[in-house]
């Protein structure tokens, strides 16, 4: 079991709850429910079930959504290889030695000239190639933020979230609002859905770009291209970085 597992169980038991009295609440099947409490997070249908689960789970227990998903990531390994250390520049000695040595048979000019050139080759080969600025790395099924803009002091998080959903297409759409599912089915082209919730929106959509979408009134940008299945959590932390 994990910290985050035994939180969970104890405050249920603390209110006096079942399995089955929070799974008819929160509509979380109980053996999800079940695998919360071992921390048995592989047997749940993946990463996005499984923050939406905990959020709605913490949720309706009393507890913090924000500091249930903070400790849960915490406690998740953090796999990363080191990072490779740069070869060391050979030292000028030790590329001009042959070279010297050379020039006493073969004469000093021609000598002179090789060690210049493989003096400027080390140093090219040890300089590493400038970043392109604005470069921003995609990847896997998620939308990508736009890159931050620094504007002065934060602006402070509204104290709900609205979003209305209009498909340009049809639309199979997934939907939960504070980890609880509120949305999963066909929108037909033109029709509009309103969702609100408290912390956050977790969606999946089968079609990025026909998902448009607005935030408490602000417009949404793209998702994604034509087909492509897109993934995107939508908190009241990071709401901006959708705004088009």
């Amino acid at each position: 079991m994990t910290e985050v597992s035994t939180r969970l169980r104890a405050a249920r038991e603390r209110a006096g709850l079942t399995i089955e009295d929070v799974a008819a609440s929160t509509k979380i099947r109980a053996a999800s429910l079940e695998a919360l409490e071992r921390g048995d997070f592989s047997s749940l249908p993946g990463e996005f079930y499984t923050r939406a689960f905990l959020r709605s789970y913490a949720a309706h227990l009393g507890l913090s959504p924000q500091a249930i998903l903070a400790d849960y990531e915490s406690e998740q390994p953090q796999a990363q290889a080191p990072p490779a250390e740069p070869a060391a520049p050979r030292p000028l000695r030790s590329l001009l030695s042959p070279l010297l040595a050379a020039a006493t048979s073969t004469g000093v000019v021609i000598a002179l000239v090789v060690a210049l050139l493989a003096l400027a080759v080390a140093n090219r080969s040890d300089t590493p190639p400038a970043a392109e600025p604005e470069a921003v790395g995609t990847s896997g099924n998620g939308a990508a933020p736009a890159p931050a803009r620094s504007t002065g002091a934060p602006a402070a998080a509204p104290e709900s979230l609205t979003i209305d959903i209009q498909a340009a297409a049809p639309l199979w759409v997934t939907g939960a609002a504070d980890g609880r599912r509120v949305l999963y089915r066909l929108l037909a082209p033109g029709e509009r859905v309103t969702v609100k919730a408290a912390e956050s929106f977790a969606f999946r959509v089968g079609d990025a770009s026909a998902f448009t979408y607005s935030i408490n009134g602000v417009p949404g940008k793209a998702l994604g291209g034509a087909g492509e299945v897109r993934d995107v959590e939508i908190t009241r932390d990071n709401y901006r970085s959708f705004a088009r």
